[in-house]
C-alpha cells in the first residue's frame, strides 16, 4: 500500500500509461485513458498531487512494447530521476504496463530506491517503498516476463502457420508490391488486406533480374533504375546492397520466407522462377561488379560521418580517386555536391585535413589557451568579458 510521507503534506506522483498497439490508443476513451483514470483515483484517495511532467502529470507510451525500455515516455521519466526528479513517485495501472522484462524491472527498482523514488502498481496494490512490496514486485515481474515469452512463442507459431498457407506475416511489403483492403472490416474493427503488384512500379522491375542474369553489375542496374525514374521506397539513392536484396528476395518470384522455411505464396509474382534462379546464380557467383563485401580500407577517414557542409547542411561523404602517377588520393566531399543537387562546395583532402586536426590536438594538449580561443569562436559560447 501507499505510505504517507512525513516530510511533506503531499507527495507528487507521475502517472505512467502504456499500450502495445496504436489501435488501443484510438477512440473517445482508450485503454490509456482507463489506466490514467484508475491511477488518478488512487492518488486522489490518498490526497496526493500530480507532478509537473508530461501531459498534466501523465506520461504516455502509445504503441510501444514492454519487452524493453526503448520507449520515449519511460526514458523521459528515467532522465528526470537521474538528474533531480520533481516528483516523489511513479504510479501505473499494472506492473506489465511498466515493463515485461525482469532484468529491466530490477534495474528500475534499484534506480528508484537509490534516488528515493517510490513506484506503485494500482492493480496489484504494491508499493516499492516496502521490503515485501519489492519482493512481490520481483515475483510478478518474473511471471510477466514468462507471459511475454509465451506470447512470443504463440506469435512465432502463428507466423509459421501463415507462411505454410502462403500468407504474408506482416511488416513492410517488399518493393514493387502494395497492400489494398480485402473485404469488409472484421468484428474487432481491423481491416483485412491483400497484396497486389504495385501498378506504378511492380510491372517495371523485371529488367532487374534480366540484367543480373546477363551478368550486368549492380552498379549498372542502379544506373538503369535511375535512368527510368524508379526511386527507392525511401526516395534515396540506389545502393548495391538494396538491389542485391531485391534480386535475392524470393517474394518476387511468388514465395514467402520466414526463418528457415520458404513456401509458395498466394500473392502474384513479378518475375518467373526460371529467370529468378538464373539471376541469383550469377549474383552468388561473386563475379566482378556483384561483390560488395567489406574490404580492408586503404585509408581510415578520421571524421567519417561527423562533418557537415557549411553551405547546405548535408553530411560530408568519403571518396577516393587516382592521380596521373597512379597515386591514390582521399577526399571529404559534400553529399549534395557529389550528387549535383544544388551545392557547389569543393571537396578537400581527407589526409591533409586529418593530419591538421591531429596536429591541432597535439598543440592544444600543451597549450590550453588554444582550446579556449576555439570555444570563443563558437556563437553559443558565453561571453565572460
Amino acid at each position: 500500500m501507499i505510505t504517507l510521507n512525513k516530510k511533506q503534506d503531499k507527495k507528487k506522483y507521475v502517472i505512467y500509461t502504456r499500450c502495445s498497439t496504436d489501435d488501443q490508443a484510438q477512440g473517445d476513451f482508450t485503454t490509456l485513458d482507463a489506466q490514467a483514470y484508475h491511477c488518478k483515483n488512487m492518488l486522489d484517495a490518498f490526497g496526493y498531487e500530480l507532478a509537473d511532467i508530461g501531459k498534466k502529470g501523465v506520461v504516455i507510451d502509445d504503441g510501444y512494447s514492454g519487452k524493453d525500455l526503448n520507449r520515449p515516455g519511460i526514458q523521459m521519466i528515467i532522465d528526470h530521476v537521474r538528474k533531480k526528479a520533481l516528483f516523489d513517485g511513479i504510479i501505473f495501472f499494472r506492473l506489465d504496463r511498466l515493463t515485461r522484462n525482469t532484468r529491466d524491472l530490477y534495474w528500475l527498482i534499484d534506480l528508484f530506491r537509490e534516488k528515493e523514488i517510490d513506484f506503485v502498481s494500482v492493480r496489484e496494490n504494491l508499493d516499492s517503498s516496502t521490503a515485501i512490496g519489492r519482493v512481490v514486485i520481483g515475483i510478478l515481474g518474473i511471471l510477466s516476463a514468462f507471459e511475454r515469452e509465451l506470447i512470443g512463442e504463440r506469435v512465432k507459431a502463428s507466423c509459421i502457420a501463415r507462411v505454410r498457407l502462403g500468407k504474408w506475416v506482416g511488416g513492410n511489403v517488399p518493393f514493387g508490391y502494395k497492400l489494398i483492403p480485402n473485404g469488409d472490416p472484421l468484428p474487432n474493427g481491423r481491416q483485412p488486406h491483400k497484396i497486389i503488384v504495385d501498378p506504378e512500379v511492380g510491372n517495371k522491375l523485371r529488367f532487374i533480374w534480366e540484367m543480373a542474369a546477363n551478368n550486368k553489375s549492380l552498379y549498372d542496374i542502379a544506373q538503369e533504375l535511375i535512368r527510368r525514374g524508379i526511386k527507392t521506397p525511401s526516395q534515396k539513392i540506389w545502393r548495391k546492397q538494396s538491389i542485391a536484396w531485391i534480386i535475392k528476395n524470393p517474394f518476387h518470384k511468388g514465395y514467402i520466407k520466414y526463418g528457415d522455411e520458404i513456401h509458395k505464396g498466394t500473392h502474384p509474382a513479378i518475375v518467373d522462377e526460371e529467370l529468378w534462379e538464373k539471376a541469383n546464380r550469377v549474383l552468388t557467383a561473386k563475379l566482378p561488379g556483384h561483390r560488395f563485401i567489406k574490404r580492408t580500407p586503404e585509408y581510415i577517414y578520421l571524421l567519417a560521418g561527423l562533418l557537415k557542409c557549411g553551405e547546405c547542411g548535408s553530411h560530408y561523404v568519403c571518396e577516393s580517386g587516382n592521380g596521373h602517377t597512379a597515386e591514390k588520393f582521399f577526399y571529404y566531399v559534400c553529399g549534395r555536391s557529389k550528387q549535383k543537387l544544388g551545392c557547389d562546395v569543393s571537396r578537400f583532402s581527407a589526409r591533409g585535413f586529418d593530419e591538421a586536426l591531429i596536429d591541432y590536438f597535439k598543440r592544444a594538449s600543451n597549450d590550453q589557451e588554444i582550446i579556449v580561443k576555439a570555444r570563443r569562436c563558437d556563437p553559443g559560447f558565453p561571453d565572460k568579458a
